[in-house]
């Protein structure tokens, strides 16, 4: 079949070959016979079935009727090549705008070499077999340490009272004291290893995103803290509704809102809470007025267990968590504090589609 030079066609970069009426290569340019690994020869004037064997025969005369009369825009095939080692190609033909008044052209198509797309799907699937398994391994662990840890530790720390309490007279006062210490070494390893479950199960949440009221999870969140009496909640603006998984906010709404409550001192002081707007975001704070964070350890107690003093409540957990939390649900966590000035805590949340907002 004739195979008409175009100066245009042949100089493309682009893969291009024409097929005639009946399914016939009638054309094909170098750029086309490079990444088919093919001579013009072998390639021009062979029906499209009889190149690709790989094909279904009767899927390639099918879709091309249906291209012929008009029923579908394009038909598309993926196949390996054998004589190029196996390289995966996908063909997409069209009708041409020559298909009346050129026979010879009436099909127009294109080639692309998915080899490279292929090998990285392949990647993309062997990272997500390795993160499957690396999920359900942690899990195993998680549970290991769950039980075969924590209930050795509940032991030691009821063994040491009943000798503290069974024997005082006979360790004495620095006895007593060296018992107690020990208890509360052994209360804190416990509550570290609380901390780690907490970390893990919200890292490994299946939870269904749906909207959520923060002004309903709030009031939950406050319900279940209980702040001790002379410290005020105030809402400096309504709390919109969010996009995300209901059990991780309310898990960060009980880490900032126990990390304000225990910065402050004595029995008075106040939290504000409140929101706005920010482009496709909502932007909420938390502000306090308690003792405030050193900028020398601004960024340092968002790791985990560590703490600005270590005589303050808590093991150094609660913000690690809100972090980990708040990136998980597409936003970032921030903090502004002066030392005595009290502390602000800036989050951001997706917006929820479709539901009004809150004035």
């Amino acid at each position: 079949m004739e195979n008409r030079p175009d100066p245009l066609l042949e100089s493309l970069p682009q893969a291009i070959f024409f097929l005639d009426q009946h399914g016939f290569v009638s054309f094909a340019n170098p750029a086309c016979l490079e990444r088919l690994a093919v001579d013009r020869e072998c390639f021009c004037g062979r029906h499209l079935k009889d190149l690709f064997p790989l094909v279904e025969e009767d899927s390639v005369s099918r879709r091309l009727g249906d291209l012929a009369e008009g029923s579908v825009d394009e038909a598309v095939f993926e196949t390996p090549l054998r004589q190029a080692g196996q390289k995966c190609v996908r063909l997409t033909v069209r009708r041409s705008p020559f298909m009346h008044s050129d026979p010879a052209r009436a099909f127009a198509g294109g080639v692309e070499d998915l080899s490279h797309w292929k090998k990285m799907e392949e990647t993309q699937d062997a990272l997500a077999k390795a993160a499957e398994t690396a999920n359900q391994e942690l899990k195993e662990f998680v549970s290991i340490v769950s039980h075969d840890l924590k209930a050795p530790l509940r032991g030691i720390s009821s063994l040491a009272g009943w000798i503290r309490d069974d024997y005082a007279d006979r360790i004495g006062e620095e006895g007593r004291e060296n018992f107690d210490l020990l208890i509360r070494r052994v209360q804190r390893m416990y509550a570290m290893i609380e901390g780690l479950l907490r970390f893990s199960r919200i890292a490994n949440s299946s939870e269904a995103t749906g909207p959520v009221d923060l002004e309903a999870l709030l009031t939950e969140t406050l319900r279940a803290l209980s702040p001790k009496e002379g410290v005020r909640i105030l809402r400096e603006t309504p709390l919109p509704v969010v996009d995300g998984q209901r059990g991780r906010l309310r898990e960060l709404f009980q880490c900032l809102l126990d990390n304000a409550l225990k910065s402050i001192e004595g029995e008075n002081g106040e939290i504000r809470v409140g929101a706005c707007r920010e482009l496709s975001q909502w932007k909420i704070w938390i502000r306090d007025t308690g003792r405030g964070i050193p900028p020398e350890h601004q960024e340092r107690i968002f790791k985990l267990f560590q703490k600005v003093s270590p005589d303050e409540e808590g093991i150094g957990v609660g913000l690690t968590l809100a972090r980990k939390i708040v990136r998980m649900e597409g936003g970032e966590l921030r903090l502004e504090s002066k030392p005595g000035e009290g502390t602000t805590l800036f989050f951001s949340l997706p917006m929820a589609e479709g539901l009004p907002v809150k004035s």
